[in-house]
């Protein structure tokens, strides 16, 4: 993928992170209004947070995949799961990897708000346990529990963008 689709990602990433910090900040995105955890952003949305994503770049014409993995640091009780995007050239997407900023056993990283690239050092740490074929956009995840809860988040955050 060319530096400037990666400049350009990159961009739209950052746009709908921010959309999504200032609608938590007005109260828009809060848990009167929804039943997911886009209230707590970006701690333990991951996955909401990157199907949201995957609509709003789908739509810019950038197709992406989510993945989900899990770190077992001890393989008792700190276990992290996580979910990003790829695009088919491999590029990462992540507009939550922040949430693990103070967890000692990621010290190591610069874990950024709004990562797109191509390191996979942070994520490698991850044991895959799903990787999706296609997005087929938002309306196919997740069933009732996203129609009620997610689906109307995205017309909220696309508010704090245009």
């Amino acid at each position: 993928m060319s530096a400037t689709n990666i400049t350009e990602i990159r961009r739209l990433a950052q746009a709908f992170r921010e959309g999504i910090e200032k609608a938590v900040e007005s109260g828009d995105i809060s848990s009167r209004t929804t039943k997911s955890t886009m209230s707590y952003f970006p701690k333990g949305c991951c996955e909401v947070a990157s199907d949201l994503l995957a609509q709003f770049l789908l739509e810019k014409g950038t197709h992406t995949k989510s993945v989900h993995g899990e770190y077992d640091f001890d393989d008792w009780e700190n276990k992290f799961p996580h979910t990003w995007l790829e695009t088919d050239g491999g590029v990462i997407i992540d507009i939550t990897a922040d949430q693990f900023v103070g967890e000692k056993v990621f010290e190591e990283f610069s874990l950024q708000p709004c990562y797109v690239g191509a390191d996979r050092e942070f994520y490698s740490l991850f044991q895959e346990n799903h990787r999706e074929e296609v997005f087929r956009g938002l309306r196919n995840c997740g069933g009732e529990f996203y129609r009620r809860n997610v689906d109307p988040l995205y017309m909220v955050i696309l508010s704090y963008i245009f």
